[in-house]
């Protein structure tokens, strides 16, 4: 569940934060019936040993929608 997955994630983060970093970012934004959609190619790199490594190729989508509260994630996916 997301209440799962959201524990997880705040109970880790600390041990993973700094050793991550996107580059090479290329990223569209487009608006389709109402919706934003935010499409991202990168190279995702992690430190081992003081060196950064390439480690994989990524892609990330957002699909947002405006409501009366502000901007809200309608679906996220990385791969």
């Amino acid at each position: 569940t997301k209440k799962t997955a959201m524990k997880f994630y705040s109970a880790t983060a600390g041990q993973i934060a700094g050793t991550a970093q996107f580059r090479n970012r290329d990223i569209k934004i487009e608006l389709i019936d109402g919706l934003v959609l935010i499409t991202e190619k990168l190279d995702f790199y992690v430190l081992i040993d003081r060196k950064w490594n390439f480690y994989a190729k990524g892609r990330l989508s957002s699909l947002l929608k405006n409501k009366k509260e502000g901007w809200k994630f309608v679906q996220q996916h990385g791969s």
